[in-house]
This record gives C-alpha cells, structure tokens and sequence, in this order.
C-alpha cells in the first residue's frame, strides 16, 4: 500500500512492482482518496457535493490525522496489506509531520511502514529504487 502527498507521476508504482511486490491500494491525495465516497443523490445537489467533500478524509495539511488514520487501517485489512510505504514530496510538512503518527499507529499493528522522500520531478530514482528493494526484501 503506498499512503502520503501527491504522486505526479507512476514511477513510483512501477518501482514497486518490478521489485515482485504489488500495490494493492493507496491513500493518497492525488490516489483514490480524491475519488472515494459517493455523493447522495438529493434535490439539493450543491449541499451532497459539499457534505461528500467535507466528511471525506482530508489531506494532511487539513489536520484530522486520526480519521486519516482510521481510513487507512480500514484500507489496509481490506486488501491484506504485508507493508506500508509512506511517501512524501521533500518539504511537504504536513505529511512529513504527519509520518511518526503512521509509523507508530501500523507499528502497533505489526504492518511496517517506511517513508520515502521523494523529489519533484523524481530526480531521486536510483536511491528510491534501492530504499524500496531493501523494504520489500525485509518483508
């Protein structure tokens, strides 16, 4: 499962996947956590989209780490997830701060998580290809 900040492209994914690993799912900001819940089908469409926007988990920089937290373990026993990475653009606090709460939260759960830093436009691959290939060995 990969969980942070926006992904602006699949490399990372396919990294991942050429290791022999699969992404099962993620939770993202530019994932599938932008698409998930559905809007209520009312007379008042303007209040089901704003309530659908407002009750979905939130990206880091909105706070609420906990329902983040919750959306993600639910996410993970769903699709019986072996390992977390936790991915972050470098110098996005609000993820980066959020980091220690996931680690500490799945560390309970005995699902490792490790973070990866990752620059834009993913200048960083070889060392990225590296970190994910010693996370997926120790699996």
């Amino acid at each position: 499962m990969i969980v942070g900040s926006l992904l602006h492209n699949s490399q990372l994914i396919e990294i991942v996947e050429e290791t022999g690993a699969h992404v099962v799912c993620d939770d993202m900001c530019s994932g599938s956590r932008y698409f998930a819940g559905n809007i209520e089908q009312t007379n008042d469409l303007i209040k089901a989209i704003s309530t659908r926007y407002l009750l979905k988990a939130p990206c880091a920089r909105m706070k609420r780490t906990g329902l983040r937290l919750e959306v993600a373990k639910k996410l993970a026993k769903e699709y019986k997830v072996d390992g977390i990475i936790y991915q972050t653009l470098k110098f996005c606090d609000n993820h980066l701060y959020d980091y220690p709460f996931y680690r500490n939260f799945f560390q309970k759960m005995r699902v490792p998580v490790h973070q990866i830093e990752n620059d834009f436009p993913g200048g960083n691959l070889g060392q990225i290809r590296t970190r994910i290939e010693a996370f997926i060995e120790m699996l």
